[in-house]
């Protein structure tokens, strides 16, 4: 992905009460862009990540402290869709979150899982007091694993 340019950038307070318009603003963005068959699951796809993905931002980053920003951005560039998160929050190393326990799904660690469960590529990096997630997914891929697809 040699573009490095978004075509939105939304930055907002890291608020669980700005949640629903992030997502709104996702699904309107994706079902004007996209144009693969099985649209709807691909953009509840994307919806999903970038909700558990900022979720996780303004549930953990800003713990214990008086609050910060978060920005998302993303692109469909070619059969991929991207999607960025990144906050000045406290750093976090995603390999060391375990799984959760499935039968008992209250822990930590869920956010991330179904992440990973939705994504073709995840990317986690923490220098100079910004922490960017940047987690890809390829549209043909999504289609073809669309139910009933």
């Amino acid at each position: 992905m040699a573009d490095d340019a978004y075509d939105v950038t939304i930055n907002i307070k890291a608020e669980v009460k700005h949640l629903p318009a992030l997502i709104e603003f996702s699904r309107l963005y994706f079902e004007g862009v996209l144009s693969v068959s099985e649209k709807s699951y691909l953009v509840y796809s994307l919806q999903l990540i970038i909700a558990e993905a900022c979720t996780n931002v303004m549930r953990h980053a800003y713990r214990d402290t008086d609050g910060g920003r978060l920005e998302l951005a993303f692109k469909v560039v070619g059969d991929e869709a991207v999607i960025r998160v990144s906050d000045r929050g406290r750093p976090y190393n995603p390999s060391e979150v375990p799984d959760p326990d499935l039968d008992q799904p209250k822990g930590h660690g869920l956010g991330l899982f179904i992440i990973r469960q939705f994504v073709d590529s995840f990317q986690y990096d923490s220098r100079d007091g910004q922490n960017v997630l940047t987690l890809v997914k390829r549209i043909d891929a999504a289609a073809a694993q669309a139910p009933g697809a």
